[in-house]
């Protein structure tokens, strides 16, 4: 879904968007490449700042909340729970991701990229 005003598309959240993601597919790709130096240094960018952040401990406990960032993924048909997310503040938008990455494929599954779900 894409935030519209009038009959232009708010290019502010796309370009935040790709800005997100492009992050989040250099952590997979040093993840995969075994690049470790890179790998932290990105995670120490990207995910111990205010970019992404993990639900709080009282969103966690929350079963609706919960069921709300749950996700099917695509290849697998597996529910994951996707607390991490970067966020979009123009029109309130979040990008939900699996976090951290399975170990066995070190692929990062991107859930979600929309309107804040608990705020609809």
């Amino acid at each position: 879904m894409i935030e519209q005003m009038g009959n232009s598309v708010v290019p502010a959240i796309m370009d935040r968007g790709r800005e997100l993601l492009a992050a989040l597919n250099s952590i997979a790709e040093a993840l995969v490449a075994g690049d470790t130096e890179r790998y932290g240094l990105l995670c120490q960018e990207w995910l111990r700042s205010e970019r992404f952040s993990d639900s709080s401990k009282s969103e966690k406990d929350d079963k609706v909340f919960t069921q709300r960032m749950t996700f099917e993924h695509p290849d697998t048909g597996s529910k994951l729970v996707c607390y991490w997310h970067g966020k979009v503040r123009t029109g309130v938008y979040r990008l939900h991701f699996e976090w951290p990455p399975p170990l066995a494929s070190k692929r990062l599954f991107v859930a979600y990229f929309g309107p804040k779900l608990t705020k609809q």
